[in-house]
């Protein structure tokens, strides 16, 4: 069952203190986010079980969440590009490292 709570806000937060903090506590099976980044907040809106979404009234869109995210892996970095080259050979040692 989810507990989430909607909130509206007339304004988002400026860049300059927008921030996001995603922590893992050992003995917790669940991460937990606080985030005013809107960017991150809407991708990691529908991995939230319980907690807090900020919407803004101008927009209608999701511009914080705070609270507790479901299974699965945290990731923040963008994705690396690779070249055709790269791949290929990246296949070539997986499929090695699998043939054993």
């Amino acid at each position: 069952m989810t507990d989430i709570k909607t909130e509206y806000v007339d304004k988002t937060l400026e860049g300059d203190s927008q921030e996001i903090t995603i922590f893992k506590l050992a003995d917790e099976q669940h991460f937990s986010i606080n985030c005013t980044i809107p960017k991150y907040a809407r991708k990691y809106q529908e991995r939230l079980t319980s907690g807090r979404v900020v919407i803004n009234k101008n927009s209608g869109l999701v511009v914080e969440i705070h609270g507790i995210l479901g299974d699965g892996i945290v990731n923040v970095s963008k994705p690396k590009a690779y070249t055709d080259e790269q791949r290929s050979k990246m296949s070539e040692r997986a499929r090695e490292i699998f043939a054993r």
